[in-house]
């Protein structure tokens, strides 16, 4: 007769590891109870880099890393149980947490096709189609010829139509800032979000409310994005990606 196998759940590891918790009160000495796990995660931790830095440099002649790697990743799941309860949160409560925070920043991709939002996901949801950001949207960034200019320029178009002004880079070298316009885009297609996008390229501010219009669609917000794609593009320009 052969038992069927339960598949262990994340409450179910957390409620046995806690029995086998010995580690000290120490709420009586002082020091809070939550220190010693927090303390046994740090040094699980060490001890499994410091196994790797030992794989890195002796390689497959450190036959033990490989057998060792269940281990100390289960010591680190040990006191990350324990942490979890003397915190007074449970592991799948943080799993499901974590999950949504990653699914939220990178939404999952399947079969090589994003989710779509649904309507009330976006920010301007509310508001009459002319005063929302456009839910699907091609525009081209090209390179223009200007005399007057001493650096090279380039124009957005939209719907056939330049939007915007004609861009240079405003830097003694080619940077390539004139295309930051790309940032602006990409900040309304990811995030449902970008006030230079809405007032500069789709002109479709929201005006019907005059406090969003002011505080969300307005300068400061628009200034605040500027600075925000400025440091992006300085980011991407130092690392070349």
């Amino acid at each position: 007769m052969t038992t069927e196998h339960v598949p262990l759940t994340l409450s179910e590891y957390q409620r046995r590891a806690q029995q086998t918790d010995h580690l000290p009160d120490t709420m009586g000495k002082g020091i809070d109870v939550r220190l010693p796990p927090l303390l046994g995660l740090s040094g699980e931790i060490g001890t499994l880099i410091a196994g790797y830095k030992k794989f890195l440099r002796d390689g497959t002649a450190y036959e033990l890393f490989g057998a060792n790697i269940k281990e100390e990743l289960g010591d680190i799941l040990w006191y990350l149980a324990n942490a979890a309860v003397k915190f007074g949160l449970s592991l799948e409560e943080i799993a499901e947490f974590n999950l949504k925070k990653a699914s939220d920043r990178w939404p999952p991709v399947s079969a090589g096709v994003r989710p779509k939002r649904t309507p009330v996901e976006h920010f301007d949801a509310d508001f009459h189609r002319s005063e929302q950001l456009p839910r699907t949207f091609e525009v081209i960034i090209r390179p223009v010829k200007d005399p007057a200019r001493p650096e090279p320029i380039i124009e957005v178009m939209w719907q056939g139509k330049r939007v915007g002004s004609k861009l240079g880079d405003n830097t003694y070298d080619d940077s390539g800032y004139r295309f930051h316009d790309a940032f602006h885009l990409a900040n309304a297609a990811v995030l449902g979000w970008s006030p230079v996008a809405r007032g500069v390229i789709f002109k479709c501010k929201r005006k019907s409310d005059p406090k969003i219009d002011a505080v969300e669609d307005g300068g400061r917000a628009i200034i605040n994005e500027e600075a925000f794609v400025a440091l992006m593009f300085a980011y991407a320009r130092q690392h070349n990606c």
